[in-house]
């Protein structure tokens, strides 16, 4: 069987972020918030594994790792071909129940969960061709807000857990819309408490 070791990271938004749904609201909003039934964000671990494999792929480079394709192939897996070494669960609000009910931080969930809609951001397509807005291509997203916390795991092969570490620590923008200032956080790393003695075996 297997070694594995679980690393538990914090993940607090600094700024707005938007992970889409993929589906809109008629007549209010063209592509809304992924959400919850109590109607908070959420997160998949999908998204998470997304970007953790995006920052990996940018980290093995500047680092000038061998065999980076087989590294990025063993955590990850391929789609339809080959399963991965990671599982990246979705991650929670909060969970500990505490914090969940912190004076601030219920009023910040309620509030959220009462609004509906959330502030809604408007965009054009650029014509290529001009660099001008084309007409009658108005968009819209749903925005969420920052302050959001939320805590995950990662279950990965115990030595695979120094990239794995490494990466989530190269990682400062999660969501959509990431080069027009959305989706800035702060991830921490919660265990294995001494996860830096895991970075220092791949980046000596």
């Amino acid at each position: 069987m297997m070694d594995m070791i679980t690393i538990k990271y914090r993940l607090l938004f600094l700024s707005d972020w938007h992970i889409g749904s993929g589906t809109g609201i008629p007549g209010m909003v063209d592509n809304g918030v992924l959400k919850n039934s109590q109607n908070l964000p959420v997160i998949n671990g999908k998204t998470i594994k997304g970007i953790t494999r995006d920052a990996l792929e940018d980290l093995l480079v500047l680092t000038g790792a061998a065999n980076p394709a087989l590294i990025l192939s063993d955590i990850f897996g391929e789609e339809g071909d080959k399963e991965g070494q990671a599982v990246f669960h979705h991650p929670m609000i909060c969970p500990d129940e505490n914090e969940r009910k912190s004076p601030e931080f219920a009023r910040f969930l309620e509030y959220f969960k009462e609004r509906g809609i959330g502030d809604i951001r408007f965009h054009t397509s650029i014509d290529k061709e001009t660099g001008t807005a084309q007409k009658g291509h108005l968009f819209s997203e749903e925005i969420s807000d920052r302050g959001f916390e939320f805590s995950g795991t990662i279950g990965v092969a115990n030595h695979y857990a120094g990239y794995i570490i490494a990466a989530l620590r190269f990682i400062t923008k999660i969501g959509g819309k990431r080069r027009r200032g959305l989706g800035q956080c702060e991830l921490e790393i919660i265990s294995p408490a001494d996860y830096e003695t895991y970075i220092r075996e791949i980046c000596p």
